[in-house]
C-alpha cells in the first residue's frame, strides 16, 4: 500500500518542522473510496483522504487532492524511526461507481471495509531543511523555471501567470515555490501572491495560476513589471523534490500579450 502512495512520506524530515504524510486514493481503487490511517504514536491524529461520498463538483477537486498530499502530524526527535499507521480502506456508496475504467451501477457492489491493516513508515529526523534540499539558483536553471511561465493580460487590465510544470519536465526533482510582486517602475505596489507548482496526482493538476486586476491607474503598461522570486516555503509538499529554486526574475508586462 505504500508503492501504491496510499500512505507516503518524505524519508528525511528537518527538525523545526512538523513531520507530514501524504495520502490519496489510488485510481485503481474504485470511487467513491475513504482512506483513513491512524498513527500508533500518542498524541497524533487520524486523517483521511477521500470521501465515502461521491463529490459532484470538480472545481473543488484540486482542494481536496492538495489537503490530503500534505497532512503534519506532529514532531520528532533528531534520529531514525519507524512509524506505524493502523489503515482501513472503506468503499462508499452512490448511485454509481467507478472502477478505474468505467461507471458501473452501485448494485454490483457492497459498501463498506475493503482492507484493514497496518503500514510503516521509515524517516531519519536531520539538524535543518538544507539537510533535506537544496537550494540552487544558477543562471541555466533560472532559464528553464521562466519556461513554465506564460501570462496573458486582457483588455480589461485582467493579469494572469500560468505555470506549468508540463512545460519544464526536466525539473520533476525541483520544488517550485514561487513568491509575485506587482512592481511600478521598479518599486512594489504592495499586491503579492504566492503560488505553489505542486506535483500532479489525481486530484491535482499541472497548471497552477496567480491573477492580478491592473486598476486603470496602472495602465501604462512600461512602467508595470512582475518580480518573481523562489523560495522555501511549503518546499516539504513535495515527496520526491531533491532541491528547490531560490532565484529571481522580473517580467515586464509590457512584453506580454493582451487577449
Amino acid at each position: 500500500m505504500t508503492n501504491a502512495r496510499v500512505l507516503a512520506a518524505r524519508g528525511q524530515w528537518p527538525i523545526d518542522t512538523p513531520f507530514a504524510i501524504a495520502m490519496g486514493v489510488p485510481i485503481w481503487l474504485p470511487y467513491p473510496t475513504e482512506i483513513r490511517a491512524t498513527p500508533a504514536r500518542a498524541g497524533w491524529k487520524a486523517v483521511a483522504a477521500g470521501s465515502l461520498l461521491r463529490r459532484t463538483c470538480g472545481n473543488s477537486a484540486p482542494d481536496h487532492g492538495a489537503r490530503e498530499a500534505f497532512h503534519p502530524l506532529g514532531s520528532l526527535p533528531l534520529g531514525r524511526h519507524q512509524l506505524t499507521f493502523h489503515v482501513e480502506i472503506e468503499l462508499g456508496s452512490g448511485d454509481e461507481i467507478w472502477t478505474g475504467k468505467s461507471m458501473a451501477a452501485a448494485s454490483d457492489f457492497l459498501p463498506g471495509l475493503l482492507w484493514a491493516g497496518d503500514l510503516e513508515l521509515a524517516v531519519e529526523i536531520v539538524p535543518t531543511l538544507h539537510d533535506v534540499l537544496t537550494a540552487t539558483h544558477d543562471a541555466a536553471l533560472t532559464t528553464v523555471v521562466r519556461r513554465a511561465f506564460r501570462i496573458e493580460m486582457d483588455d480589461e487590465g485582467s493579469v494572469e501567470l500560468i505555470a506549468d510544470r508540463e512545460r519544464v519536465p526536466e525539473l520533476d526533482s525541483t520544488m517550485l515555490s514561487f513568491d509575485f510582486d506587482l512592481l511600478e517602475n521598479g518599486t512594489s505596489v504592495n499586491d503579492s501572491r504566492h503560488l505553489l507548482l505542486r506535483e500532479p496526482s489525481v486530484f491535482v493538476s499541472r497548471s497552477n495560476r496567480a491573477k492580478w486586476y491592473v486598476p486603470g491607474a496602472y495602465s501604462e503598461l512600461t512602467h508595470l513589471s512582475l518580480r518573481v522570486r523562489g523560495g522555501s516555503r511549503d518546499a516539504l509538499h513535495s515527496l520526491k523534490a531533491e532541491r528547490y529554486w531560490d532565484g529571481e526574475f522580473v517580467i515586464p508586462l509590457a512584453d506580454l500579450p493582451r487577449h
